[in-house]
């Protein structure tokens, strides 16, 4: 089965001070590398899939690296009959993308906040004021390529 990495975009494919203004190469670089040493289906778990313009952009990115883009994770914030929203985790978001998709049995999640409750074993944690680093993506690989147990 194919492995999949659910990717958020600002801490990861750019760093603080630079989230919302563009993607850095050298990060989109070891995206490439990842995808390259393990085949993964990429899943977009960002914010940048609630708008269009910065979804098509990734969409982009990963057609010009070779990926396979695998969808986007579900909206699932919601409004009350109050009127006030609640928001659920990106962690709870991912479990619900994951609940329709049983056929995924390896993942992998890089994103710069910890909230992934049901799937916490499942991340590699970036900081938000460096990015993806080589070291991040060695231990992608290493998630997405060593033989289960």
């Amino acid at each position: 089965m194919t492995p999949h990495l659910f990717l958020d975009v600002d801490g990861v494919l750019n760093h603080f001070g630079r989230c919302g203004q563009g993607l850095e190469t050298d990060k989109c670089e070891l995206l490439r590398e990842i995808v390259a040493a393990t085949g993964c289906h990429i899943v977009l778990s960002s914010t940048w899939r609630k708008q269009g313009d910065a979804c098509g952009r990734i969409v982009r990115l990963l057609d010009g690296i070779g990926a396979t883009f695998a969808g986007c994770t579900p909206v699932l914030d919601c409004r009350q009959p109050s009127g006030l929203w609640t928001a659920v985790t990106r962690g709870q978001e991912i479990a619900a993308w994951l609940e329709v998709h049983p056929e995924v049995t390896r993942c992998v999640i890089v994103d710069d906040d910890e909230d992934m409750a049901p799937l916490r074993a499942h991340l590699v944690l970036t900081n938000s004021f460096e990015g993806l680093t080589p070291a991040h993506a060695a231990k992608i690989i290493q998630r997405l390529t060593t033989p289960l147990p």
